[in-house]
């Protein structure tokens, strides 16, 4: 009886292992970071994405910078190695990741959200357009431009109006699964007449436009975009 209970044990320790490491190899979109002593929350952390795969590689890729680099992971028991950096794990499951990071100075959790958690939340707020399944953008989740990567840039470099203070740009469209523009309007507060600044730069998006996936999947999206040139800020729909 005693043998098959030590059995029993040891086969629930293998699958929760085994459990947990399947969970890890799929990419993490990173929520924020909280210290370890209160549980307050840190400002100003970098967002970073990674990818764990199979090969024991972690593809690491910040957005609005050119980092996208593949580093070596090791998973040891709730030890996770990441470039020779050791984080603990807190928690995982198929949805959350959360690592303690702690040196002589400081200790701070990361919080990450999967990709797979995140799409299905997403699945849940849609509209519908000419029998069209119409979703919106988050901030982990969107359309993508050529050469521009985050449609944010886009904006923000045809526009050259960063040194007017109150200006603001505020345009509204969909971005369709075939990647095409529909039902496009914009503004710019700052201009007496803005219809051609605006037309321009609706023609000048025909064709750059990569669409947003939901299980891998292309799918159509609802574009908000709301630039402050103040601080060159943008707004989307669905946070």
């Amino acid at each position: 009886m005693k043998k098959i209970f030590v059995f029993c044990t040891l086969l629930l320790v293998s699958l929760l292992t085994f459990s947990q490491s399947n969970s890890l190899l799929q990419k993490w979109h990173f929520i924020n970071a909280h210290k370890c002593s209160d549980d307050s929350l840190l400002k100003d952390e970098t967002k970073w994405n990674i990818t764990f795969k199979e090969n024991n590689k972690a593809r690491i890729y910040i957005p609005y910078s050119n980092l996208d680099t593949e580093y070596n992971f090791l998973k040891r028991d709730d030890k996770l190695f990441i470039n020779s950096i050791e984080y603990q794990i807190d928690k995982i499951n198929n949805d959350s990741l959360v690592l303690v990071l702690e040196d002589n100075i400081s200790c701070k959790k990361l919080f990450f959200a999967s990709e797979s958690g995140l799409n299905s939340l997403q699945k849940e707020k849609f509209f519908m357009y000419k029998n069209d399944t119409v979703y919106f953008t988050t901030r982990y989740n969107y359309p993508k431009m050529k050469k521009y990567g985050n449609y944010k840039n886009y904006f923000i470099r045809n526009t050259p109006y960063k040194n007017k203070n109150g200006c603001q740009l505020d345009f509204r469209f969909i971005v369709n699964k075939k990647g095409e523009v529909v039902e496009p309007i914009g503004k710019i507060s700052c201009l007496k007449k803005p219809e051609k600044v605006v037309q321009k730069l609706i023609d000048n998006m025909n064709g750059l436009w990569e669409p947003m996936y939901i299980d891998n999947k292309p799918v159509s999206t609802y574009v908000k975009v709301i630039v402050n040139y103040k601080n060159a800020g943008i707004i989307n729909e669905l946070k």
